[in-house]
């Protein structure tokens, strides 16, 4: 019988070693998960009417390091208009693509580290509306 106690608290031992490290196991499975998951990106939406001949600015400004990307998606309307979409950093430099049928859809690679804004240059002569979200 002592022999069978004996054996019997030696398993609970063992099953409890286990189980501890098990749990510590999901700790820092939980710890990476979440420090992987957490990022200094954001997603930004947003809805513009530009005048014809016009430029709308994002009033938010972002701050972007050397090496981020940005990418931009946005339909507007009418979809057979001129527009430029882009990011115009502190200097004015405006860096934009010129999309066709009414989809933006683009990725931009910053370069040069900076604060960074948002702009919609509408090349036509018709108002146009444009909505859709910038993620950076």
């Amino acid at each position: 019988m002592g022999k069978k106690i004996a054996m019997f608290l030696i398993c609970l031992a063992i099953i409890g070693n286990l189980c501890v490290a098990d749990a510590s196991a999901a700790e820092i499975e939980m710890q990476s998960v979440s420090s992987i998951s957490v990022e200094s990106r954001a997603t930004k939406s947003f809805t513009m009417v530009v005048s014809p001949y016009g430029k709308s600015v994002a009033g938010e400004v972002f701050y972007l390091e050397a090496g981020e990307t940005v990418r931009i998606y946005a339909t507007y309307s009418p979809r057979d208009e001129s527009i430029s979409v882009g990011l115009v950093d502190s200097d004015n430099t405006f860096y934009y693509f010129s999309p066709s049928d009414g989809v933006v859809d683009i990725t931009l690679s910053i370069e040069i580290g900076g604060e960074y804004r948002f702009l919609v240059k509408n090349n036509s002569s018709y108002m146009v509306s444009i909505s859709g979200y910038v993620n950076y």
